[in-house]
């Protein structure tokens, strides 16, 4: 919430916000496995040290210092001074009603101008791409429930892209845009009740996470094909770089969408992007027997079959994946301070970047099945290479400088 509001009013720079959204991938990609479940002790502190140090570079970028909490985390004791969150739980829903109902009226009459052909390709493409940045900001913002702020923003961006649509199907009688106030940031009558009432309030962008399942799984397996043509030598490095810039493009989707739920849209969306990666992988590498595009049935937007739950499917349950993510994750933003320090040359950064890549690339044959203990092993002792190699690197660049990893870590002097 924080990260996306702070682009949207230029307090971040693009540098700073990529920066920012990596850190934050990374800690969502270690939370990913929990879902709802309680995270063992270790991989807690690891996490709220990783989220803790968050928190100060984002307080540090944004000066908000009234929205951190990272003041309230005692490293010493692993709790927290009082439990903020619980007033933050509390939802604002207060403005969603009015703004379903308004994203509902644009969205269907975008649709009912494609379909009786009042909107050009042209004109529907820029409208469906407006509305999808909408759509998306108000995914965002939903999450915690809207501030007043994010509610005047995402409503005087409907507001626009309701003149828009207007200008361009002529039902001046279907707008609303006129209805608000944008000087005193409020409507002149509630016209969203009767609205609601008469399309049965459907929310939108209702965090869900009952495709998380098929999805994650369906990625895994074609990752896994991926790094298997590429070691086998079935697919040469141009086709290998092309597949992998399609899978890259759908895991940023992925990222974006899992943050507040799929909804029905995005769901069918992300399939029909996966099934058509399937399918071009399939060509290269002609095995068939491992694909699944042929269970999606594009008409139904379903699957013939839940091929993701039988027992051969790709899954990532092993006990030491979390051990592994965790201590990756700090590697991580561990890496990351230091380069941000000065402390380290261009030519050490890139060397550890490469020790850390090479990691990445080791895990990835392992964790589409799980772990033994074997593989366990040698993945704890590439990063205890890595944590050694970083800690030589700074001690040679400045003897006083060492690695504290105690009291939730940090770079201290001597």
């Amino acid at each position: 919430m924080r990260i996306e509001r702070g682009r949207q009013t230029g307090t971040l720079n693009d540098s700073q916000y990529n920066s920012l959204k990596g850190l934050w991938n990374n800690i969502e990609n270690l939370r990913r496995p929990y879902d709802n479940r309680t995270m063992e002790g270790q991989v807690r502190v690891n996490m709220m040290n990783s989220l803790t140090n968050l928190d100060k570079m984002l307080t540090d970028n944004l000066h908000d210092n009234e929205n951190s909490h990272y003041q309230q985390w005692d490293s010493g004791s692993k709790t927290w001074h009082h439990n903020w969150w619980s007033k933050e739980n509390n939802l604002d829903t207060s403005f969603d009603q009015e703004i379903d109902a308004y994203q509902r009226n644009i969205k269907d009459r975008i649709d009912k101008g494609r379909n009786n052909g009042r909107i050009s390709p042209a004109e529907m493409q820029r409208l469906q791409d407006s509305y999808n940045t909408i759509d998306r900001t108000q995914a965002q913002y939903r999450l915690a429930g809207y501030s007043t702020y994010e509610r005047n923003s995402l409503t005087s961006m409907m507001t626009q892209l309701d003149k828009d649509v207007t200008l361009a199907l002529k039902d001046d009688d279907q707008s609303h845009y006129r209805n608000w106030n944008d000087s005193s940031k409020t409507w002149n009558n509630n016209w969203w009740q009767n609205s609601a009432n008469n399309s049965n309030s459907t929310q939108v962008n209702v965090a869900d996470h009952r495709f998380d399942q098929e999805i994650d799984s369906y990625q895994r397996s074609l990752r896994q094909r991926l790094d298997s043509g590429r070691s086998s030598g079935k697919l040469t490095p141009d086709e290998f770089n092309r597949l992998m810039g399609t899978y890259n493009n759908i895991d940023t989707a992925q990222a974006t969408y899992r943050t507040s739920g799929y909804t029905e849209g995005e769901r069918n969306a992300m399939m029909n992007r996966l099934t058509q990666l399937d399918r071009n992988i399939t060509n290269e590498l002609n095995d068939m027997q491992q694909s699944h595009f042929g269970d999606w049935n594009s008409s139904t937007n379903s699957w013939t079959r839940d091929w993701w739950k039988s027992p051969g499917a790709v899954t990532a349950s092993n006990a030491n994946l979390a051990e592994i993510n965790s201590t990756k994750l700090t590697l991580r933003t561990d890496l990351d301070q230091a380069a941000r320090t000065g402390r380290l040359t261009s030519k050490d950064v890139s060397d550890l970047n490469d020790q850390y890549n090479r990691i990445e690339r080791m895990q990835q044959a392992y964790v589409d099945r799980g772990y033994n203990s074997t593989e366990r092993d040698r993945m704890m002792q590439a990063m205890t290479n890595l944590r050694t190699s970083l800690t030589a690197r700074l001690q040679a660049a400045n003897g006083r400088t060492t690695y504290d990893h105690h009291r939730g870590g940090g770079w201290r002097n001597h």
